[in-house]
């Protein structure tokens, strides 16, 4: 029996779909055939919250992840048809499981009071694979103690107690819950197994086998029942449409308003903050039951199914300025830090943090930061002082002082900051050199309104805060000279088609610089689609055109008959000629050198420059940190897309075959990347005698251009199903099928480029593995750093941080000159910007008043708790944005939100800190006197009279004295904070 259940690959629809319907309802064992084991966690996750929630398809659910042997539990669950759901991947089911027959004659039955000499039953487990032991270990095997035996196996203890030969009593034990029961029977299995099948040669025919469309050739056992999950089934014996709502939930009124109106539906809220959710559901009264998601690997989507009658929604629709998280801005990817890191004090110097420690100050729970420096000396800091700390990014191994004894981090900073003089001194003309040039105003035109309107999708919040800088830019007096950065699929190129359209109505040309040919074509077929139907005349400039071609584009170029040109270097020629210039587009501009961009900037030094990276090089990097190029981040990915399945393995023919296999078997396609042209065509031999019938064809810079052309051709058009390559597909096509990259000697690579090599898969909603291979038994340090943070880093949006960690391995030598560099070993990178902006700021003369130092002590929790946070790491990070802020609205907003009381706090101590940076106070505590308590407010100097005769009109019971203001707490309020608010408010006269 088939039954064709149509529901989108989302986890929330297909787990949904399936346990509705009657065949998975039947009693019985069940597989459902995922795709990697991601997939199986995220799957499990949300079965376990359904089946505990839903009056549907109660199955026990287990999983076998791939490339781990199958657990004897598994095993039985469905050779005996128990009622379990076993979830598993496509490429287990050439897995070696135990013959059924053989394993089940060799099992031993135990019976309470039957004979069975001890030293025969020894015998025996030893013979099926048991190992004796003088304690248990944690494989299968045995342990005897007089009379008593135990036997270890599928996380039980088996423990016979013996009466001479026969067996007194038998006791299970659960090893994962520790609970025992007495039983009568057991059974014990071999663990060696002579006589084994082929996983899919096992599966009895009462099994129900549950898998995608696309896999169906996987499955000739007509035999058992079989649910496949057939999208676009034209006749489905069930189906479960949903929609996404992350794109309806703009603003969290409308997310409020939208759940509070769905009385008919079921709204499962997934949380890892269940207390914090709680108090949003009490709050609101949202008709909300919470899901207990604190262990599971990834968010489930945002959904309504309205056949169902079922919404879903999780933390990150609300929680996300909770924790002070926001997007789009600079600040939020400035290194992050951890506990075990190099830090910078702003005051002591460099230290290690070494974590966040709880102390208990006046029956009140504060946090500290704890800093660990030379001889074992500890620094505390509090953290509502987090931003203070910074990251050390820097040459290895700087110089770490004491805290105390013959600290010269003192003279050290101030001998730096003198010498950022000259530094500062060459940026600031850099800057004042671009604003000196004028550029005209390039204002909102209805091209631009069309061309938004022929858009697809809807701009993701970056991308629209992107697009608002890029137009701030245009409508300024001076060219602009821009960075945006986004992953690759994050959408920069429509960014910078909208440019290109306002420019061009306001009667200007536009170019496009890209590094390849391939690129070069497809953003030229792109723009050409999206803007020729409006009149847009889009020109193509490469080496690959026929000489006349290329002369008549450069004459229709100067003669003004083409609005945007899109080429490769071919654009820096002396022949091309732009004379209505006014704004050049640079896509990955870590593959041009300074000279090939300049030649254009200086071609006509008031054109607007728009620079487009996914992974910007570190000199890059450092001018749009240290404020000289300007930097819109673009951080939010597309919908349904998904993170890269990123692998580090030594390079062997077995896990090349078997990453290829599986793309091929789901009808993809794979980059082999094989990077030296003199031996490529071993790696097409080989891969083409390990698959015969496949498509295999070779494609490197060095070909022939048509010949190049054609099988980028083919490739694109699905005729070509692995393509053995060199780098030139770093940026290439935009192919949606080609979802494998398999990359050898991934160590002769840098960190950025193999990221922009990863970019060229994932690139729709169809899981993508990236494979990164090594050949060395032992890899360099570098190398072995470069590879790990790449593994790490695989998520959508990682582009920003993996330009970062790229300059903190390569160093800053090569960025600043070994002049700068030395400095930047004693202090590190970040403090040493922040220097050198102090110094840009009073070359400007703009003379802004220094942060001061405010210290408060008060009575207040601000010790959040962690389970608002998924790491150590993202505390901390909090704790320093916080510290951070200084826009008043903008920590209301954030008082506002906060659902706990000790967020709350700390919000409200940073306000505290703002409002009192222009009063002239120095510190803020409260004390105890003769069993009194009191407020102190202390000032720098005598503060003015008609303030302290304001301040006694409040209430004539304070005091003031010696640049003290004294206060009675029986005379305050109890929210002390919000009090200390209102008094510092009274010294504004």
């Amino acid at each position: 029996m088939t039954y064709r259940v149509a529901v989108s690959d989302a986890a929330v629809n297909q787990t949904l779909g399936i346990i509705s319907t009657p065949l998975y309802q039947e009693k019985g064992a069940a597989f459902w055939f995922l795709q990697n084991n991601k997939e199986i966690k995220i799957w499990a996750d949300l079965l376990v919250g359904w089946q505990k929630n839903l009056p549907l398809g109660q199955k026990e659910i287990i999983t076998w992840p791939e490339s781990e042997p199958m657990p004897i539990a598994t095993f039985l669950a469905y050779q005996k048809n128990q009622n379990y759901l076993i979830l598993t991947t496509i490429n287990n089911l050439a897995t070696l499981v135990p013959d059924w027959l053989h394993f089940k004659n060799r099992q031993i039955q135990l019976n309470k009071g039957q004979e069975y000499p001890l030293h025969q039953l020894v015998t025996d487990l030893v013979a099926m694979g048991f190992s004796r032991e003088s304690s248990l270990a944690n494989y299968p095997s045995l342990a005897v103690r007089g009379q008593l035996v135990d036997i270890y196996q599928n996380f039980c203890i088996y423990r016979i107690e013996y009466d001479f030969n026969k067996i007194k009593s038998l006791l299970v034990i659960n090893t994962l819950d520790n609970q025992s029961q007495d039983v009568s029977n057991i059974t014990i299995w071999p663990d060696n197994i002579f006589q084994k099948q082929k996983f899919i040669n096992s599966i009895p025919a009462a099994c129900l086998l549950i898998y995608n469309l696309t896999d169906q050739e996987n499955f000739p056992l007509a035999k058992n029942k079989q649910i496949i999950i057939d999208p676009l089934s034209k006749k489905p014996d069930f189906e479960l449409p949903g929609q996404n709502l992350n794109f309806l939930f703009s603003q969290k009124a409308d997310k409020i308003k939208f759940l509070q109106e769905q009385t008919d539906y079921q709204i499962f809220w997934f949380s890892k903050q269940p207390v914090l959710a709680q108090e949003i559901i009490k709050k609101y009264q949202l008709p909300a039951k919470i899901i207990d998601w604190q262990a599971a690997l990834s968010w489930p989507e945002i959904m309504c199914l309205p056949t169902a009658k079922i919404i879903t929604v999780h933390d990150q629709l609300f929680f996300l300025a909770e924790t002070g998280h926001t997007t789009g801005t600079v600040a939020d990817w400035l290194p992050d830090f951890t506990v075990g890191d190099l830090v910078v004090h702003r005051d002591h110097g460099i230290a290690k943090l070494t974590g966040i420690q709880k102390m208990t100050i006046d029956e009140v729970e504060h946090e500290y930061l704890v800093l660990t420096y030379a001889q074992n000396d500890t620094l505390f800091v509090p953290v509502d002082l987090a931003d203070k700390v910074e990251k050390y990014l820097g040459p290895a191994n700087p110089k770490i002082n004491r805290l105390s004894i013959g600290n010269a981090w003192p003279q050290t900073l101030r001998k730096i900051k003198n010498q950022t003089l000259e530094l500062a001194n060459q940026l600031l003309t850099i800057e004042a050199t671009r604003r000196l040039h004028s550029a005209p105003k390039i204002n909102e035109a209805d091209l631009e309104e069309k061309v938004a309107a022929d858009f697809t999708y809807q701009l993701t919040p970056s991308q629209k805060a992107a697009w608002q800088d890029v137009q701030t830019d245009l409508q300024a007096t001076w060219p602009q000279d821009r960075l945006i950065c986004g992953d690759v699929g994050f959408g920069k190129t429509e960014i910078a088609l909208r440019a290109a359209a306002r420019v061009v109505s306001s009667g200007y040309q536009v170019a496009l610089l890209c590094p390849t040919t391939i690129l070069a074509q497809q953003h030229f077929d792109n723009f050409s689609q999206r803007l020729s139907k409006f009149g847009v005349r889009v020109a193509l400039l490469t080496r690959w055109q026929k000489p006349a071609q290329i002369q008549k584009t450069c004459q229709a170029l100067k003669n003004n008959q083409i609005d945007i040109v899109i080429g490769t270097h071919r654009l820096l020629s002396r022949d091309v000629q732009i004379p209505k210039l006014q704004l050049l587009i640079i896509d990955e501009e870590q593959n041009f050198g300074v000279a090939d961009k300049e030649k254009l900037k200086k071609y006509k030094s008031n054109i607007h420059v728009l620079t487009l990276t996914a992974t910007p090089i570190p000199r890059t990097l450092h001018l749009a940190l240290s404020l000289i190029k300007d930097i819109s981040l673009i951080t939010h990915p597309i919908a349904n897309r998904k993170d890269i399945i990123t692998e580090v393995l030594p390079e062997n023919d077995d896990t090349i075959k078997q990453a290829i296999e599986r793309e091929l078997k789901r009808r993809g396609q794979i980059y082999f990347l094989h990077n030296k042209v003199e031996t490529i065509d071993f790696a097409y031999k080989k891969i083409k005698k390990m698959f015969p019938k496949a498509g295999v064809a070779i494609a490197h810079g060095q070909l022939p251009d048509t010949e190049l052309a054609d099988i980028m051709h083919k490739f694109d058009t699905g005729k070509i199903d692995i393509l053995i390559c060199s780098t030139i597909i770093a940026n290439g096509l935009d192919i949606p099928n080609a979802n494998t990259l398999i990359v050898t000697e991934a160590t002769r690579f840098g960190l950025s480029q193999l990221h922009q090599l990863r970019g060229r898969i994932g690139r729709s909603d169809i899981q993508a593995y990236a494979y990164f291979l090594y050949t060395a038994s032992h890899l360099a340090k570098l190398p072995t750093q470069r590879l790990a943070h790449l593994k790490q880093a695989s998520s959508l949006g990682d582009g920003f941080k993996i330009a970062s960690r790229d300059l903190e391995l390569r160093g800053v030598g090569q960025i600043l000159g070994k002049a700068q560099s030395g400095k930047v070993k004693s202090i590190g990178l970040g403090l040493y910007q922040i220097l050198v902006a102090e110094t840009i700021a009073e070359l400007k003369g703009q003379i802004n008043k220094p942060w001061r130092d405010i210290e408060i002590k008060l009575p207040i929790d601000t010790s959040v708790p962690n389970k608002m946070f998924s790491s150590l790491a993202d505390k901390i990070v909090f704790y320093q944005k916080v510290s951070r802020q200084r826009d008043i609205d903008h920590i209301n907003e954030k008082i506002n939100q906060a659902h706990d009381q000790a967020l709350k706090n700390i919000w409200l101590l940073q306000k505290i800190k703002v409002l009192a940076q222009n009063k002239n106070i120095s510190s803020i505590y409260t004390y105890r006197s003769q069993d009194k308590k009191y407020l102190a407010i202390n000032f720098l100097g005598a503060i003015d009279f008609k303030k302290i005769d304001k301040i006694m009109d409040h209430n004539p019971s304070w005091r003031y004295a010696n640049h003290q203001l004294k206060i009675d707490q029986d005379f305050l309020k109890t929210n002390l904070a919000s009090e200390i608010e209102d008094i510092i408010k009274l010294l504004t006269v």
